[in-house]
């Protein structure tokens, strides 16, 4: 059993921790469920929070962005920090299943087309480390939801990359240069809309380098899907 395992056990709510009736099969207790941070504004183009009278926020008309638009469904705040770590470490899927509700109501909020969903790839020493893949879990479970298939394995991570916590936007860009690669046939997204999945959105390097790779294969559009993304939250109460 792992130390988080220990912290939440399958009885308990995977947000708080807090004690759950095991006859409700329930992921999360209803008092979690309501008060999940999420953006009451976001940028037109990153999805991260931004003010009530804010377009854009203040990074986006300075950014050449390779996806079409990126959106989440909570904000990464407050419970859903703790949320995330449980996520990275819940092989058994728990969370994903949780979250992926949250998610699918993000696609029809926010009208995202979608004919195929790609994950975000791990490290490659990290992927052996944990033996799972978080996006990937949450892609699958999504999939089951909205009725559109996961493209397996069509992007790569062919290099592990140095720590990014303390790096700029610009040195994370730099440092994720050439760590991904597309895998043939090309045909799977090209001309499609593809909804590129992950757990996070801070900076956006990760998923705008999967991005420009993935625009050799010529899709349609990238849009980008993660559970949560940084800037202003609000309560949904």
């Amino acid at each position: 059993m792992s130390l988080l395992d220990e912290i939440f056990p399958n009885h308990t709510c995977l947000v708080c921790g807090g004690e759950l009736n095991q006859s409700e099969h329930k992921h999360a207790c209803d008092t979690c469920v309501v008060t999940l941070p999420r953006h009451k504004r976001v940028c037109d183009k990153c999805g991260c929070g931004v003010g009530l009278h804010v377009l854009v926020c203040d990074r986006c008309p300075y950014s050449k962005w390779n996806f079409t638009r990126a959106r989440a469904a909570l904000a990464y705040d407050g419970l859903v920090t703790g949320l995330v770590l449980r996520l990275k470490y819940n092989s058994e899927g728990d969370v994903a299943r949780f979250v992926a509700p949250l998610l699918a109501e993000a696609v029809k909020e926010h009208n995202i087309k979608a004919d195929v969903i790609v994950a975000v790839p791990l490290a490659p020493k990290r992927a052996k480390e944990r033996g799972f893949n978080q996006a990937g879990l949450i892609a699958r479970e999504l999939s089951k939801l909205i009725e559109v298939p996961v493209v397996e394995d069509f992007v790569v991570r062919v290099r592990d990359t140095k720590a990014q916590k303390k790096m700029t936007l610009e040195e994370r860009r730099e440092n994720l240069h050439g760590a991904f690669e597309i895998r043939p046939p090309y045909s799977v997204i090209k001309g499609k809309c593809v909804l590129l999945v992950d757990d996070v959105f801070t900076t956006g390097s990760t998923v705008d380098e999967c991005s420009r790779v993935m625009k050799k294969a010529k899709p349609k559009s990238i849009e980008v899907l993660t559970v949560a993304s940084v800037g202003k939250s609000t309560s949904s109460q």
